[in-house]
C-alpha cells in the first residue's frame, strides 16, 4: 500500500516535475537529438504530425483534467497543460499550422534549449508547489 495520499492537482504536479526536468535537461544537454527527432517526424508529414500530436495530448489531457490551479506556482503548469492542448488540436484540426511549426526544427540547437530552460521552468514551478513554497 502506498504510504501516503496525494491528492490529483500534487499528483500531476509529481508526474510533471519528473517529466518536465527529464526532458528539460535533455533538450538543453543534447538539443541535436531533438533536432534530428523533429525533422524525421516533419520528413513523415501527416504521420509525424499525428504523432506529434499525440505525445502532446497526452500530458496535455492529464493537466487539463486534473490540474486547474490557478493560484501560486502551480499556474505555470496549468498554464503549460492548456497551451500543450491548444497546440495539439490547432494541429490535428489544421495539419498546415501544425506541420509548420514542427518545420522550426531545423532553426537548430538554440530553439531546443529555449524549450529545455522552459520545461526546466515548469519543473522548478512544481517543485516549489509541491514543496509548499508560496513565490509572490
Amino acid at each position: 500500500m502506498w504510504p501516503f495520499v496525494v491528492d490529483a492537482p500534487s499528483g500531476v504536479e509529481m508526474i510533471m516535475l519528473v517529466a518536465c526536468l527529464l526532458m528539460g535537461l535533455s533538450h538543453l544537454l543534447q538539443p541535436q537529438i531533438w533536432v534530428e527527432f523533429f525533422g524525421q517526424l516533419r520528413g513523415r508529414g501527416s504521420f509525424g504530425l499525428v504523432a506529434n500530436s499525440f505525445i502532446n495530448a497526452a500530458p496535455a489531457a492529464v493537466i487539463v483534467s486534473l490540474h486547474q490551479v490557478w493560484t501560486g506556482p502551480a499556474v505555470m503548469l496549468t498554464l503549460y497543460g492548456w497551451a500543450l492542448l491548444i497546440k495539439s488540436g490547432v494541429s490535428l484540426l489544421v495539419p498546415s499550422v501544425g506541420l509548420r511549426s514542427m518545420a522550426l526544427a531545423r532553426h537548430g540547437d538554440g530553439a531546443f534549449r529555449a524549450a529545455g530552460v522552459g520545461l526546466l521552468a515548469v519543473a522548478l514551478a512544481c517543485a516549489l508547489q509541491l514543496g509548499g513554497i508560496a513565490v509572490p
